[in-house]
């Protein structure tokens, strides 16, 4: 997932209910984590 992707998905929960799905978070956890390879 790209990151403008992810962070339109984040802002789109946040804003519609004011939590983040656990499944977002994961996703974003391994993004990180390539990164960080």
């Amino acid at each position: 997932m790209k990151w403008d992707e992810w962070l339109k998905k984040i802002i789109k929960e946040i804003t519609s209910d004011y939590t983040i799905s656990e499944e977002t978070s994961k996703s974003f956890f391994e993004e990180l984590m390539q990164l960080l390879k």
